[in-house]
């Protein structure tokens, strides 16, 4: 999608860039990591362990998802750039993950989607749920950079420490998104059969669900649920917030169609994204 005439061939989304690579690398990378782990493909020392494994599923396969959804129209070059920066990380993670280049390039492209997603939030968004979305993306930028000086410094067990921290930034932020993309959609839906969906972000369970995360981390999640009950009780209790909306009627539940559900990803980001045909309500977006 090019957005705006006058900069027919100058912006585009970043989701049609970063989407594809994504689902292309997340769908390679697990078998190609026990491959490599079980000796039979050798030649990729970067996927040789699981903390390897998990650098790439976060800081390669998971931020190229996040800079999808979230760095919106950006003009073409920059998006080159970035994509040449990302496709470089991962070259050079897999062939040389003690290289000092390889960890300036992985953490250079982190830094650079921070740089570029979170002035959107401090500037354009006006609740404080909303502006917090700034403050996870420059902590999994701060969590990559980090996990770069580990795995250089060879200290495995901080490194370890700094990979569950990002898991926990990264589910934050997946439950942020899925949640109003999903919201979007339903108003969406109720809105093409005349109707009026009056609650769509539900500020209590993003409440809860930003409390309980914050809980993981400061009760220690790094280590099992068993030596740490209250992990669990925290997990739990995000997972229960998370499902509450799936309790309700399926919009389709009163004469919709599933199809309908079929939205475009947001087009900016969550404070302005604008509502796709599939949302024709001007209130249905990410703006709350």
């Amino acid at each position: 999608m090019i957005v705006g005439r006058g900069s027919r061939d100058k912006r585009r989304v970043a989701h049609q860039v970063f989407f594809p690579v994504a689902a292309v690398y997340g769908a390679l990378l697990p078998p190609v990591s026990l491959a490599v782990m079980s000796g039979l493909a050798p030649g990729l020392p970067g996927l040789a362990d699981g903390a390897g494994h998990g650098h790439e599923m976060l800081f390669g396969f998971a931020l190229a998802v996040v800079a999808g959804y979230l760095l919106g129209p950006q003009p073409r070059r920059r998006l080159a750039a970035l994509l040449a920066l990302w496709i470089a990380g991962r070259v050079a993670f897999l062939a040389a993950p003690g290289n000092a280049l390889g960890a300036l390039i992985n953490a250079g492209f982190a830094v650079a989607v921070a740089a570029l997603v979170a002035p959107k939030f401090l500037g354009a968004a006006k609740k404080m749920r909303n502006q917090a979305f700034a403050p996870v993306v420059v902590g999994i930028s701060v969590l990559a950079t980090l996990a770069q000086i580990a795995r250089l410094l060879h200290a495995g067990a901080a490194e370890h420490v700094l990979l569950v921290e990002a898991v926990l930034l990264f589910a934050l932020l997946a439950l942020f998104m899925g949640g109003r993309i999903i919201a979007a959609a339903a108003a969406g839906q109720r809105y093409k059969q005349g109707e009026k969906m009056d609650v769509r972000v539900q500020p209590r369970l993003e409440g809860a669900l930003i409390a309980g995360i914050t809980s993981c981390r400061r009760h220690g999640c790094s280590q099992a649920a068993r030596r740490w009950p209250w992990c669990a009780c925290c997990a739990g209790g995000c997972g229960s917030a998370a499902a509450a909306p799936t309790s309700r009627p399926l919009p389709w539940a009163t004469g919709g169609s599933p199809r309908a559900w079929r939205c475009s990803a947001p087009r900016s980001s969550p404070a302005g994204w604008k509502p796709s045909p599939c949302t024709p309500s001007p209130s249905a977006g990410w703006a709350a």
